[in-house]
C-alpha cells in the first residue's frame, strides 16, 4: 500500500488533516528549543482555536476482562475520536 492509498484510507480524514494542521501551526509558531511541555499547550490552545473538541492530558484506561490492566498518557483526545501523543 502507498502513501496515497494510506491517506485515502484515513478514519475522520478531515479531523485527522485539523489535528495535523494544528500540530505543525503550534511548531512553526514556537520554534525550536523549547520544553515539550510549551508545544503541548501552544497544540492545545491551537486545537481550541480552531473550534475543535480537544481534552488535554485525559486519564485513558484500558480495561481486560472487566479489570484494569493499564492507565495510558496521551496528550488529547480530539472531539472524542483521535488520540493524540505529542513527541517534540
Amino acid at each position: 500500500m502507498n502513501a496515497k492509498n494510506i491517506r485515502e484510507n484515513f478514519l475522520h480524514k478531515e479531523l485527522n488533516y485539523a489535528v495535523n494542521g494544528c500540530a505543525f501551526d503550534a511548531f512553526k509558531e514556537v520554534g525550536i528549543g523549547y520544553d515539550e511541555t510549551i508545544y503541548h499547550k501552544i497544540f492545545h490552545h491551537k486545537l481550541i482555536e480552531k473550534g475543535l473538541k480537544a481534552e488535554y492530558k485525559p486519564p485513558v484506561y484500558i480495561d481486560y476482562f472487566g479489570g484494569n490492566i493499564v492507565a495510558l498518557e496521551v496528550d488529547e483526545i480530539v472531539e472524542e475520536k483521535i488520540l493524540v501523543v505529542l513527541h517534540c
